[in-house]
C-alpha cells in the first residue's frame, strides 16, 4: 500500500513540469486559432463569434423587454396594455435582432484580424 502510494507521488511529481508547460499553450489556445488553413479559421471565428453574439445579446430577452415596456406606455397612453405588448415584443425583438447581427460581424472581424 505505502509503495503504491509513493510511486504514484513520485510519478505526480514527474508530471507537474509537463502541465505547467501545457497550461499556457491551452489557455492561448483560445484566444487564437493556430491552423494555416484559412477555411478553418474563418469557421473558427464564425463559430466564436455565432457563440458570443447570442451570449450578450438575446432576442428573446429583448422581445420581453419590449412586451413589458409597450404594455407600460400603452397603459399610461390609455390604450390596451395587451396591443402594447404584442408591438413592444415585435420591436424589442427585432431591435435586439439587429443588434446581435452588428455584433456577430463586429466580432467576426475582429477574430480574423487577430488569426492573420
Amino acid at each position: 500500500m505505502q509503495k503504491r502510494l509513493s510511486i504514484g507521488l513520485i510519478l505526480g511529481v514527474m508530471m507537474l513540469p509537463g502541465l505547467a508547460i501545457v497550461a499556457p499553450d491551452s489557455a492561448q489556445a483560445r484566444d487564437r486559432f493556430d491552423d494555416d488553413d484559412y477555411e478553418s479559421v474563418e469557421r473558427y471565428c464564425r463559430r466564436r463569434a455565432r457563440r458570443q453574439a447570442r451570449r450578450e445579446d438575446n432576442v428573446v430577452g429583448g422581445a420581453i423587454e419590449g412586451a413589458i415596456g409597450g404594455a407600460i406606455i400603452s397603459v399610461i397612453l390609455g390604450g390596451d396594455a395587451d396591443d402594447g405588448a404584442r408591438a413592444g415584443a415585435v420591436i424589442g425583438g427585432a431591435g435586439t435582432a439587429i443588434e446581435q447581427s452588428d455584433t456577430y460581424r463586429r466580432l467576426y472581424r475582429r477574430c480574423l484580424n487577430r488569426n492573420r
